[in-house]
């Protein structure tokens, strides 16, 4: 798996901020690669905001120790760091400026092989400014 093998995926998110819950699913194509005790999967992920395409480069790091680190690069930057039951420091950069984050990581199940895996997470995020939102994610791939 060391140079890399290109993977289907369906990635779910499900977004709950100020008292509404938005669903979205994508399916795509990926990369799922190991470099040195940790695997990594990377895919290109498309939101419609505002009817605008947003792509974003998403990537997930499975470290051995059971952390997980996610990725965002897009118009803003955004990284994460998921640990059960774990409160941990990440950060989000816009072009306004930079914004420390924490996540609280209720749930996290991971099945990973070289030809197909799964994840869920379920977190909530904060600011400085309190709770952000809560968050699930749901990846599943396959070669």
């Amino acid at each position: 798996m060391s140079n890399g093998k290109e993977v289907k995926l369906i990635v779910r998110n499900t977004i709950r901020q100020f008292g509404e819950r938005h669903e979205f699913e994508t399916v795509t194509k990926g990369v799922l690669y190991e470099k040195g005790e940790s695997i990594f999967l990377r895919y290109m992920e498309e939101i419609l905001t505002n009817d605008q395409p947003i792509e974003t480069m998403v990537t997930i790091q499975f470290l051995a120790t059971d952390e997980i680190r996610i990725i965002r690069t897009g118009d803003s930057r955004l990284r994460l760091r998921f640990s059960k039951g774990e409160r941990m420091e990440g950060q989000l950069e816009t072009p306004m400026g930079k914004m420390n984050v924490e996540t609280h990581t209720q749930q996290i199940q991971k099945k990973l092989s070289s030809s197909a895996g799964e994840l869920f997470l379920r977190y909530q995020m904060k600011s400085q400014n309190g709770l952000m939102g809560e968050y699930e994610l749901e990846v599943g791939y396959e070669v």
